[in-house]
Parts: structure tokens; C-alpha cells; sequence
């Protein structure tokens, strides 16, 4: 019997076990690590009756130089964000967004000074429009993400159509600053998001907060076997059937 306690959510989502073949069209036994944010599919590692074969783990010389250079890309990119990125946003319009606007709990009632103070107290990279069309959250940089963001977003929308969300437990890998993750507590179950940046994580659990969702946020990469077998991570989550390492 299939679980659908777990789901696995990266960027915008795919669900354990067999809708592996629906989502990416690949056979439902072999395991899927999807980063969405570089359009990256790793398809690594063989999973029959709830256990992971290693013949066909990305432990290749040429897969241990590839994730070397990502993530000396990743890190002079970060580099490269924060000296573009303006320590103030006073050139970028606070209200009159049109677009996408949502109704936000606990930022609906606020005054345009006290969302203005919460716009500065986090270094967000993106935003949302409240039901008046204020700014939460701010744009990247000049150029970068200066629309508010739809919540949920069209994809989030098509997966629960596909898969029906109210009984899953799903898990978002790189939750970012928590606009997927509010898009998908709309029908899961529960949601639990996962980040590698502490500051990430951070920024989720004030942004679900004021919409008024509680979920569960930690911060894990996943990319370290420590991250992966400390709790609470390693409590709610199991890797092909089984528990993941506790050590």
C-alpha cells in the first residue's frame, strides 16, 4: 500500500513513491532528487521493496567534481546577490500593487508604518501583495523579482487538482522564504519545509506566521548526512520506506 504520509516537495513538489512516473515520467522505483531552482533532475539510486540500492548512486568522479562546482558557483553567486542587493528599498513602490493580491491575516490590520518596520527587519528577496495592495516582503534587487508573488502558485494549484493534497503530509526542500510553503498548508495536511540558510527558515516562519498557518520549519541540508540524521528532521522523515540514519 502506498504511503501518503510523506510527500517530497522541492521547489514546487512531487509525491512519493509511484507518482514519480506521473510527475517527471520516470519509473516509480527510482528515487528523485528534484532542484528546481537551477531546472537540475538528479535521478540516483534504485529503490525496490523499501530499500535503496548503491550501484547506481551519483558517486562517479565526474558527479563529485560537478557538485564541487556548483557549490563553488552557489557561493559566488551569494557573493554576488549581496553586493548587488541595496541595504534599503526606498526607490521601489511600497503600495498600489494590483496584482496578486491576498488576503493576509495578520498584515491586513497592520499600519503602513509597522509593515513598513517589518519589511526592514529581515533581508527579504521577495514579496507579496496584501489585500490593499502593499508591499510584505521586498524585491531581490533592481530587476529581480519586482512582481508579488501568486499564492499558491499555479503549479501548486495543478498538484493538488492531480494528486488531492488534504491527506498528505508533504515535504518542501528548500523553502526559500516561504511563499510555496503557504501555498501548499492551503491543502495539505500538514507541511513541513525544510532550508540550508538558517536565515531562510527564519523568514518562512514570520511569513506563514502572519498569514495565519503553522507548520513545521527547520533547517537542513540536505546535501550533509549530519543535517539529514539530527532531529527533529530525522523523526519525520523516512528515505525510501525506512528511517534515515540517526547518525
Amino acid at each position: 500500500m502506498e504511503d501518503s504520509r510523506i510527500s517530497i516537495c522541492s521547489g514546487y513538489a512531487t509525491v512519493l513513491p509511484r507518482t514519480f512516473k506521473a510527475c517527471l515520467g520516470v519509473a516509480p522505483h527510482r528515487a528523485v532528487f528534484a532542484h528546481t531552482r537551477s531546472n537540475i533532475t538528479w535521478l540516483a539510486g534504485r529503490c525496490k521493496n523499501g530499500s535503496c540500492g548503491q550501484s547506481d548512486s551519483p558517486t562517479s568522479l565526474h558527479y563529485q567534481l560537478l557538485n564541487l562546482l556548483m557549490s563553488k558557483i552557489k557561493r559566488a553567486l551569494a557573493v554576488l546577490k549581496s553586493s548587488l542587493k541595496s541595504d534599503d528599498d526606498t526607490d521601489f513602490p511600497f503600495d498600489g500593487f494590483t496584482d496578486h493580491r491576498v488576503s493576509t491575516k495578520y498584515i491586513d490590520s497592520l499600519t503602513d508604518d509597522e509593515l513598513r518596520e517589518v519589511n526592514r527587519l529581515l533581508p527579504w528577496s521577495c514579496f507579496t501583495a496584501d489585500s490593499s495592495g502593499r508591499r510584505f516582503g521586498r524585491r531581490a534587487w533592481a530587476g529581480k523579482r519586482e512582481v508579488p508573488q501568486a499564492i499558491p502558485d499555479p503549479r501548486i494549484v495543478q498538484l493538488n487538482e492531480k494528486f488531492g493534497l488534504s491527506d498528505k503530509h508533504v515535504l518542501e526542500v528548500g523553502c526559500f522564504e516561504g511563499v510555496h510553503t503557504i501555498g501548499l498548508a492551503m491543502f495539505a495536511r500538514h507541511v513541513t519545509a525544510v532550508d540550508s540558510r538558517i536565515e531562510n527558515v527564519v523568514k518562512t516562519m514570520v511569513r506563514c506566521g502572519f498569514f495565519g498557518y503553522s507548520t513545521q520549519v527547520f533547517k537542513c541540508d540536505l546535501e550533509k548526512s549530519e543535517d539529514i540524521g539530527r532531529p527533529p528532521f530525522s523523526r519525520r522523515v523516512t528515505s525510501c520506506g525506512r528511517p534515515l540514519p540517526s547518525g
